[in-house]
């Protein structure tokens, strides 16, 4: 399971609360491949998933194109980080479709997102992050 910690706060309130909101929708979907629930149900909390990180790229995305003209230079590379991010998801969500959420591709997934996770807050959203606090505190935590 993801645990959300204050490590993983970049000090912006609507990505933070985003973040914690994926991690919840990444511990349900685990929880209900642990709890054995039908293929159905493991497919339709994926997906449920997929929707809600499109959703919070696109808000990340939207700061980066909005507010790139106040300094985050790294727009380009940020954004390729998303793309490959949905690239490998949508990966597992063809394996899932597939041939199921088995054991061996729920650990392969666990691994995968928590890597990615931890290491793409930890400096790809704290660099955009820096970049907005500076510029508009009022968005700081």
């Amino acid at each position: 399971m993801l645990q959300w910690t204050t490590a993983l706060s970049v000090g912006v309130i609507e990505i933070d609360s985003q973040h914690k909101e994926l991690i919840s929708r990444v511990n349900n979907f685990l929880t209900s491949v642990e709890d054995h629930k039908g293929p159905e149900e493991i497919k339709k909390l994926f997906g449920f998933l997929q929707d809600y990180i499109k959703y919070h790229f696109s808000t990340e995305e939207n700061y980066m194109d909005h507010y790139a003209l106040y300094g985050y230079s790294n727009r380009d590379r940020h954004k390729a980080e998303h793309k490959a991010f949905i690239r490998d998801f949508t990966e597992f969500k063809k394996d899932i479709d597939f041939s199921g959420a088995d054991q061996l591709m729920i650990k392969e997934f666990c691994e995968w997102i928590y890597n990615w996770y931890v290491l793409h807050i930890q400096k790809t959203d704290k660099d955009l992050a820096e970049v907005l606090k500076k510029s508009f505190p009022f968005m700081s935590t």
